[in-house]
C-alpha cells in the first residue's frame, strides 16, 4: 500500500524502523479518532494512598469512519483497532485499519524505555475479508 494512501489517525507520528519493514515514517495528520467512554464511578484509594480508577468501558468513536476514496487505510491506536475489529463490517467501514504493533518483540524503545519506533504493523480490520474472516480474529 502506497503510503500516500495511509491516514494518519493517532495523534503521533508512527515510525517503522529497519527490521521487517522498510523505514517509513507515518507522519501525524492532524486528525485523530478516539473512543467515547462511559462515565466510570468514584475512584477508590488504597490503604497505601494509591488512588485506583475503574478501568474505562468504550462506546462509540467519537467521528465518522467515511474518508476520501484515495485513502485505503488508517492508522489507529489499539483501543480504537480493537474496536473496529469487532465492528467495523457492521459500521461498514471501507478501509484497511492498522496500528503500531507495540508488542515486545516489535517496540523500539530509547534508552528511557519510551516507545519510539515499531518493526511492524497490527491490521485490525480488512473490508475486503468475509464478515466471518473479520469475526474470527476477534476470538484469536
Amino acid at each position: 500500500m502506497a503510503q500516500e494512501s495511509m491516514l494518519n489517525l493517532t495523534p503521533h507520528d508512527i515510525v517503522v524502523v529497519d527490521g521487517w519493514s522498510p523505514k517509513v515514517t507515518y507522519p501525524r495528520s492532524g486528525e485523530q479518532v478516539r473512543l467515547n467512554i462511559v462515565e466510570r464511578g468514584p475512584p477508590t484509594q488504597l490503604e497505601n494512598g494509591v488512588w485506583v480508577h475503574e478501568a474505562q468501558r468504550f462506546t462509540t468513536l467519537d467521528r465518522s469512519m467515511k474518508f476520501d476514496e484515495k485513502i485505503r487505510g488508517v492508522l489507529v491506536s489499539m483501543p480504537v483497532g480493537e474496536h473496529l475489529r469487532t465492528y467495523g463490517k457492521k459500521m461498514g467501514i471501507e478501509v484497511s485499519v492498522y496500528g503500531p504493533d507495540t508488542s515486545p518483540d516489535a517496540a523500539v524503545r530509547d534508552g528511557d524505555g519510551r516507545i519510539v519506533g515499531t518493526k511492524a504493523l497490527v491490521l485490525y480490520y480488512d473490508p475486503h475479508r468475509c464478515t466471518e474472516c473479520n469475526q474470527s480474529l476477534v476470538s484469536d
